[in-house]
């Protein structure tokens, strides 16, 4: 299998530990080639649903909490995130944040929630603060653990912010408010259980 070989260091190299990939992003690129004979593409094809059309991110900004909610399937881990400000049609992409090894959720918190511009809870993390006025939108990119792909979206800080969102709700990239099992719903994990889980 193929690593993307399409990294955003373009634009400005990463720190250390982060990788600066839009894989989800390159996921439907490398399927078509594939489908069109390029066996160097083959290997952007996830392991994880993550190319589903439905896949949704969410985000949350209470007080001075902001948390992403990142669709997972049962037993399925995040390895990397990373913020970054979007482009403006002329460039001018810059990485604000970034986050590697995450920890189990906090006690009852939802798979797949995870701080933003929070050192607690990674194995390591950026030390750049969160801005004290964030930016209307912020562009995440998050990994998957052990796979090549991943996921990622522009969202609505103001609507996150949104005091009508109700508690475990999300503002997602669909531009709508969803909760936690919602996002996760639209995964079609049921389809990628590994053959020694279908033992009997």
């Amino acid at each position: 299998m193929c690593d993307t070989g399409i990294h955003r260091s373009a634009f400005k190299a990463p720190p250390r530990g982060t990788r600066g990939r839009r894989t989800s992003r390159l996921t439907l690129i490398g399927a078509a080639l594939c489908l069109l004979g390029s066996t160097s593409a083959c290997g952007l094809l996830p392991e994880h649903p993550a190319a589903d059309k439905a896949l949704t991110l969410g985000l949350r900004v209470t007080g001075s909490r902001i948390e992403v909610k990142v669709p997972l399937c049962p037993g399925k881990r995040v390895s990397h995130v990373e913020v970054w400000k979007p482009s403006d049609g002329k460039g001018g992409e810059r990485l604000l944040w970034w986050g590697t090894g995450p920890s189990a959720p906090r006690q009852g918190a939802s798979a797949g929630v995870i701080p933003l511009w929070s050192a607690v809870g990674y194995a390591s993390a950026s030390s750049a603060p969160r801005p004290s006025t964030l930016l209307p939108q912020i562009d995440i990119s998050v990994d998957y653990a052990g796979e090549h792909d991943g996921v990622g979206g522009i969202l609505d800080t103001r609507q996150a912010s949104n005091s009508g969102l109700k508690p475990g709700q999300y503002w997602t990239t669909r531009d709508s408010s969803m909760t936690g099992k919602e996002i996760d719903d639209h995964l079609r994990c049921h389809q990628y259980s590994s053959p020694a889980a279908e033992r009997p």
